[in-house]
């Protein structure tokens, strides 16, 4: 199993955890849990992305305002 599925799947049993969560404490644990593992996801992810893919992508946005 890659390590983005096994990311994938704690992160479908924390959402479901989430959803059944049913007091403030359970919910917020939880939550943590699930923005813990996006972001470790992501961050999985991105390593499967060519360095020339993430250089064509704007990392910042200019806004001008006339």
């Amino acid at each position: 199993m890659s390590n983005l599925n096994y990311i994938h799947e704690q992160l479908c049993y924390a959402e479901e955890q989430l959803d059944l969560a049913d007091d403030l404490y359970s919910r917020t644990v939880w939550g943590n849990r699930c923005d813990a593992l996006e972001a470790a996801y992501m961050d999985e992810a991105s390593k499967y992305v060519s360095k020339d893919a993430r250089d064509s992508v704007p990392q910042v946005l200019t806004v001008t305002y006339n």
